[in-house]
């Protein structure tokens, strides 16, 4: 008798779950109002462009849709993901605190010119993870890439 009202009860939850989504061929349904980030990655080796699919980052265990920069010599920012607009690496070697020199243009705030982005933090590299267009996973760290865009559908 326990299970089953048990029962009845998550299917309620995942009813009301259901109802609150649309669909749109993902399983699971993405909720109404929310964006999808999707990157584009040239990588260094191959120059075929990656299309990384709800696209985040992670550095770590920590995930997620922010970037570290530093914008010309202002202090350190992070920034949307799906405000990059576009980030052209001079080279994938890093600095001491892990950042390294970028070409930057992003949409919010408004920005087009040097800077850099944080590749490393500590130890661990900041990677590029996500799913490609046959809905295999991503995970590639963003020095890989030579250059970078982001944005929402």
């Amino acid at each position: 008798m326990k299970t089953r009202s048990i029962l009845r009860m998550a299917a309620m939850a995942v009813g009301l779950a259901a109802a609150a989504a649309e669909a749109n061929g993902i399983n699971p349904p993405r909720p109404r109002e929310s964006e999808i980030v999707v990157a584009r990655c040239t990588p260094r080796k191959s120059g075929e462009v990656i299309v990384v699919q709800r696209a985040k980052i992670r550095v770590g265990d920590s995930i997620s849709e922010r970037l570290e920069v530093r914008l010309g010599k202002e202090p350190v920012q992070t920034v949307a993901l799906a405000q990059v607009a576009g980030i052209e690496l001079a080279s994938a070697k890093t600095r001491a605190e892990g950042f390294a020199a970028a070409k930057l243009e992003l949409r919010e705030p408004a920005y087009q010119g040097a800077g850099s982005v944080r590749l490393k933090n500590g130890k661990e590299a900041v990677r590029l993870v996500g799913f490609d267009a046959s809905l295999e996973r991503v995970d590639m760290p963003l020095a890989n890439c030579k250059a970078f865009e982001a944005g929402v559908i």
